[in-house]
Parts: C-alpha cells; sequence; structure tokens
C-alpha cells in the first residue's frame, strides 16, 4: 500500500514501513519507541514487530460501533506527535484524511503520508498545485482558495485534524461543524479544549492542545 512515497507492505507476523522522507521516518521511529512497539531499523525500512496492522478505515470497519473518547484522544496525541517532530525540522503537513493514518495493535495511531508534508517558511507553506476542494477534511483556506500559489500560515492543518476528530465523534452527520450542541457535549474534556483550539477561524491563533 502506498502512501504518497511510503509504502507499507503486510506480512504475517511483521509490516514493513519504507519512509523515504527521513524527516518522517525518524517522527514515526520516534513515536514507536516511545509506545515500546518493536521495531528494526534498516535503511529507509522500518520492520514493525506486530501482525496487527490495519488503515484508519479499516479499523473504523472492524469497531463497527463508535470509537471510545479515550481512542480518539489517543489518535489526537500520536498525530500532534507527529506534527510537533516535524515542525521541529521545518516541516509541516499540508491536511490530513482518513487515509493518511494506520492502527497499530488496534491502539497505537501513525500519520505515515509524505505526500501531505512540506516545508515552512517564516511560519508558512506554500501550496503549488490544486487540490480538489470535494475532499473530505480540507481546512477553510484551501476551500477558500481561488489562486496559486497558496501561501498559508503552517498552522492552517489543525483546522483539518480538527474535523476529523468530529467525523469520528459525529460518523452519521454530513456537516462537520463544531456546535454548540457538541461543544457542551464536551465540555470540559480535552477533546473540548483541542477542537477550541484547532477550530480557531484565525489560521495563527490555532493550537494544537491535547490536556
Amino acid at each position: 500500500m502506498n502512501y504518497g512515497k511510503t509504502t507499507l507492505v503486510k506480512n504475517n507476523k511483521s509490516h514493513s514501513l519504507t519512509v523515504p522522507n527521513e524527516t518522517l521516518k525518524l517522527a514515526i521511529v520516534s513515536l514507536l519507541k516511545s509506545n515500546s512497539i518493536s521495531i528494526e531499523e534498516t535503511g529507509l525500512v522500518i520492520k514493525i514487530n506486530s501482525s496487527n496492522i490495519k488503515t484508519l478505515p479499516e479499523y473504523l470497519h472492524y469497531k463497527k460501533k463508535l470509537i471510545p473518547y479515550d481512542t480518539i484522544g489517543e489518535l489526537v496525541s500520536a498525530v500532534i506527535y507527529i506534527e510537533k517532530e516535524l515542525e521541529k525540522m521545518n516541516k509541516s503537513i499540508i491536511y490530513y484524511d482518513f487515509e493518511d493514518i494506520v492502527v497499530i495493535d488496534n491502539k497505537v495511531f501513525l500519520f505515515i503520508n509524505d505526500s501531505k508534508i512540506t516545508e515552512i517558511l517564516n511560519d508558512s507553506i506554500s501550496i503549488n498545485y490544486p487540490l480538489s476542494k470535494s475532499l473530505p477534511f480540507l481546512h477553510p483556506e484551501i476551500k477558500n482558495a481561488d489562486i496559486l500559489p497558496l501561501i498559508l500560515s503552517y498552522k492552517a492543518s489543525y483546522y483539518s485534524l480538527g474535523m476529523i476528530v468530529i467525523k469520528l465523534l459525529l460518523p452519521e452527520k454530513h456537516e462537520i461543524l463544531l456546535t454548540d450542541e457538541l461543544s457542551k457535549m464536551l465540555y470540559p474534556t480535552k477533546l473540548y479544549w483541542f477542537l477550541s483550539n484547532s477550530l480557531n477561524e484565525i489560521p495563527e491563533n490555532r493550537k494544537l492542545i491535547i490536556l
């Protein structure tokens, strides 16, 4: 399976993740080690000693019910970890989608799509190619753009991650919005504060916080 130039090869007892993007590879290895996942590294290849790796859509189909609140929190924490490791090396993620994330042993989440990673320059990222505005988790700055290149705050994609969380909380809803009803349901949990900060209308004021 391909995720940009990243490839995932599934075997019976282990899986091999080939990550040509060195920045992403370092972030993934750091996250896996922090979660005590057994791995072996050879060049660009990370051998993950687990027979249970699913894409996020596969995981959602496997669960066949709402993901528990705590599990959504673990997903958010893992993606924030990857994002922050990338930002330390002046990289950011353009936007998120379900297909960018895999799940190890039904508990450890990884963002692995290197095609979504771009350089940060002067706290901004540049998008030089058109994106389909029908993609489900595009943040408003891309949806409303009509001129290329598009120069955005590197924090713009935080909104996209917030949209994914709302979809996981309310999978039957067509509109992905932080409604008053959802806010009241979540307040004062850590996902409430995460959504309040990531969905700020002003990109520069967005934050990735999971308390």
